[in-house]
C-alpha cells in the first residue's frame, strides 16, 4: 500500500483561511478606496497626508496592489488546498516589504507622519509572515495539492 494519503485537515484551518481570506479582501477594498478616492476626499485629508500621496511613486501604488491581490489569491488558494497559496503569499509579502521599505526607508514617512505610523504596516507585516508560514505547514502537513 502506499502512503499517498492526506492527513486529515483539522477544523481550525478552514477558520485560520477563511480569516486570512477576510482580512485580504479588507486589504483589497482599502487599497480601492485609495486609488478612487475622489477629489473632495482628497481635499479632506491632511496637509501632509496629501503631501505623501502625491509623492507616493505609481511603483509603490503598484507594490501595494501585488500585497493585497496576491494576498486574496493566497487565502483562496488555502481554501481550494492549493499549494499555490505558498506562492501567492511569498509574493505579497514580497510586494510587502517593497511597499513599506520605499515609504519608510526613501520617503522617510517617520518625519512627516510621526513614528507611531510604524505600528500597523508592522502589524500588516507580521500577518503576511504568518500566512507565508501558515501556508507552508499546511502543505508540509499535506493539506495542499
Amino acid at each position: 500500500m502506499s502512503e499517498t494519503a492526506t492527513k486529515p485537515i483539522p477544523t481550525w484551518f478552514w477558520f485560520a483561511a477563511g480569516g486570512a481570506l477576510i482580512w485580504n479582501l479588507i486589504g483589497a477594498l482599502s487599497y480601492i478606496a485609495s486609488v478612487t478616492m475622489s477629489v473632495e476626499t482628497v481635499a479632506q485629508l491632511t496637509e501632509a497626508e496629501r503631501q505623501l500621496r502625491d509623492a507616493t511613486p505609481a511603483f509603490v501604488t503598484g507594490a501595494y496592489a501585488v500585497a493585497v491581490f496576491a494576498g486574496t489569491f493566497g487565502a483562496a488558494f488555502l481554501l481550494l488546498r492549493k499549494s499555490w497559496a505558498v506562492h501567492a503569499f511569498s509574493i505579497s509579502l514580497i510586494a510587502l516589504l517593497v511597499q513599506f521599505g520605499y515609504l519608510f526607508l526613501a520617503m522617510n514617512i517617520i518625519a512627516t507622519a510621526g513614528g507611531a505610523t510604524t505600528i500597523f504596516p508592522a502589524f500588516i507585516i507580521l500577518i503576511g509572515l504568518l500566512l507565508l508560514r501558515f501556508s507552508l505547514s499546511a502543505q508540509r502537513n499535506g493539506w495542499l495539492k
